[in-house]
């Protein structure tokens, strides 16, 4: 199956793409300048790495959000261009559930983490893989006060060092294990994503909108 994933929610810009010639990623560092023109050619770049035309896309995924609004915006008008100009699937992701995927394995409980700004926070807790609550942003002891900490729990996500950095400065005595989320990697986990959602019954976001961190908050991400 040929599918391209697309991820411009972190400060580097990275795509992916999966067809008979295997997967194909580029990633930009620092992609703030003319970020769609830059994607529409990594698109070009991996879709042909990968072996097929983007003509030939059947689905193409992105994150949904929480966000910032440029980052959201230009994933979502290129993934429904594509869909509409090549009659591909298209699947949007909770940025969440994203971060969290890498660690579905885990025993315990994944705590994801998104900065909010004004000292909150986007979160969700996951088992398996499976969110135990809707997206929501709290300050950081709200959060843990939600947050079952009587089994181990992972902290994952781009919120990662400032939740780290906010515990440790409140004396917090809770073991969380922290594990930043890698930029460079969101599109290769959405593509890893997307095939466990594409065997589901019942896919997100299918047609669903962005979900922006308000304005305020999107001007400092």
């Amino acid at each position: 199956m040929n599918i391209l994933a697309i991820n411009t929610v972190a400060h580097a810009l990275n795509v992916a793409a999966e067809g008979a010639q295997g997967t194909a990623v580029v990633s930009i560092e620092g992609a703030h300048c003319c970020i769609q023109q830059q994607l529409v050619r990594a698109l070009d770049v991996v879709v042909k790495r990968a072996g097929f035309p983007v003509q030939e896309t059947q689905i193409v995924a992105c994150p949904r959000g929480p966000g910032s609004f440029t980052g959201l915006r230009t994933g979502f008008a290129v993934a429904r261009a594509l869909q509409l100009g090549v009659g591909a699937r298209f699947i949007a992701v909770p940025t969440l559930r994203l971060a969290a995927h890498p660690f579905r394995a885990f025993t315990g409980r994944v705590l994801s983490i998104l900065d909010a700004k004004r000292g909150r926070f986007f979160w969700n807790c996951f088992k398996s893989g499976e969110p135990l609550f809707e997206d929501s942003h709290n300050h950081a002891q709200e959060i843990v006060k939600k947050v079952d900490t009587r089994v181990p729990c992972l902290v994952c996500g781009t919120g990662t060092a400032l939740f780290k950095s906010v515990m440790e400065s409140q004396d917090n005595t809770v073991p969380f294990m922290y594990v930043e989320t890698d930029a460079h990697e969101g599109a290769k986990t959405l593509l890893a994503l997307v095939k466990v959602l594409n065997h589901s019954a019942a896919t997100p976001g299918e047609r669903g909108a962005p979900q922006y961190t308000t304005r305020t908050y999107a001007k400092g991400s």
